[in-house]
C-alpha cells in the first residue's frame, strides 16, 4: 500500500490537467475539486515514509533499491508525454511487486521472479494498450501519447493479444521451471481462459463492448493465481 501510494497517487495530480479535459476522467476526485493536490501529495509523502521505513526493516539490498522502485513509478507518469511505449513502463511499474517481494524476502534477485515480472509487464502493460484506445481520439487532440494513436487500433488489439501471448507463455514456463504442479496449472488454465474472452471483446470495427464489465476480470485472474499457487506449495 505504501508503495502504491507513493506512485500511484502523483500520477493522478500529474495527469491531472489532461483527467479534467478528457470525457472519460473528468468526474474523478482531483478535476471535480473533492480532493487537492496537497492533500495527495502529502498522503503520497506519508506512503513513501511508511515504504522506506518498511524496506529498512528488511535487508540492504531492499533498502538499497527502495528509492530507484519510488523514484521508477512517478517517473513512469510522465512517460505519456514522451513515448507511444508508455503502456509497458505502466506495466512495468505494476510488474516490480514480485522481484521486490522476492528481494524483501530473500535479500536477492533470481531468475524466477524476473520471468514473474516480465509475465506481469505482458499482462498489465498489454491491457494499458488497448485501454488507451479508450482515449484514441483524445491523445490526438490533447497531444499526449499511445500506441493506439502512433499505430492505430487494429495494430493496439493485436499488440494487446501478443503481449497476453507472452504472459500466458512466460507463466507456463514459470510453473514447469518451479515445479508447481497442478494446481497451479488449474489457475493458470483459469486464468488464460479469461484472458482470452477478454481479448475477444474488442474488435477493430466494434468498440462497443472496450468498458465491458468482464474487464473487471483482472481480478479473479491474479486471484485465481494467487490461490492456486497457494494450493500448488501447500498440497
Amino acid at each position: 500500500m505504501a508503495y502504491a501510494h507513493s506512485g500511484c497517487r502523483p500520477t493522478r495530480v500529474i495527469h491531472r490537467k489532461e483527467d479534467a479535459a478528457n470525457p472519460r476522467t473528468r468526474t474523478r476526485h482531483l478535476p471535480q475539486g473533492i480532493l487537492h493536490p496537497i492533500d495527495v501529495i502529502g498522503l503520497a509523502v506519508v506512503g513513501t515514509g511508511v515504504f522506506f521505513y518498511a524496506a529498512s526493516q528488511l535487508n540492504t539490498l531492499t533498502l538499497i533499491l527502495a528509492p530507484v522502485a519510488a523514484v521508477y513509478v512517478v517517473f513512469y507518469s510522465f512517460t505519456k508525454y514522451i513515448t507511444w511505449a508508455c503502456h509497458l513502463f505502466l506495466g512495468l511499474a505494476l510488474a516490480i511487486s514480485p522481484s521486490a517481494a522476492w528481494i524483501a524476502v530473500t535479500g536477492r534477485l533470481d531468475p524466477e521472479p524476473m520471468l514473474l515480472t516480465f509475465a506481469v509487464t505482458m499482462w498489465a502493460g498489454g491491457f494499458d494498450v488497448i485501454y488507451g484506445i479508450a482515449d484514441h481520439d483524445f491523445d490526438k487532440q490533447y497531444g499526449t501519447n499511445s500506441f493506439a494513436k502512433r499505430f492505430g487500433i487494429g495494430a493496439a488489439i493485436w499488440t494487446t493479444r501478443t503481449m497476453h501471448l507472452l504472459a500466458a507463455a512466460a507463466l507456463l514456463v514459470l510453473g514447469v521451471w518451479m515445479g508447481l504442479g497442478f494446481y497451479y496449472f488449474i489457475g493458470w488454465a483459469i486464468a488464460i481462459v479469461l484472458l482470452a474472452l477478454e481479448n475477444s471483446l474488442v474488435k477493430a470495427d466494434d468498440l462497443s463492448k472496450l468498458r465491458s464489465p468482464l474487464f473487471q476480470y483482472n481480478s479473479v485472474i491474479s486471484m485465481s493465481l494467487l490461490v492456486f499457487t497457494i494450493l500448488a506449495v501447500k498440497l
